[in-house]
């Protein structure tokens, strides 16, 4: 069994070790469907600013950033405005 973040050979291991876990482990839409060792934790971090930025050699460089505007998830465009910001 590989890791999270191990390397995998091509992209045909990817969906092979996709399709093995899948049929292990459906997704029904629950949190319980994948188990989770008892001494796992985590934090729910919540931005308000993702910045997405490309240096390039004249420095001149591209800086998008997507402000938050309402409620959502990242996913929802409805909560984000598109920004392009100066070097």
């Amino acid at each position: 069994m590989r890791c999270a973040g191990s390397i995998i050979e091509g992209r045909s291991g990817l969906e092979e070790a996709y399709t093995r876990y899948a049929s292990q482990w459906p997704d029904r839409g629950y949190p319980t469907d994948v188990p989770i060792p008892d001494f796992w934790g985590g934090y729910r971090i919540t931005c308000d600013e993702l910045e997405f930025w490309a240096g390039r050699s004249n420095r001149l460089h591209d800086r998008l950033v997507f402000v938050r505007i309402g409620d959502g998830a990242l996913d929802d465009a409805g909560a984000w405005r598109l920004e392009r910001r100066q070097p």
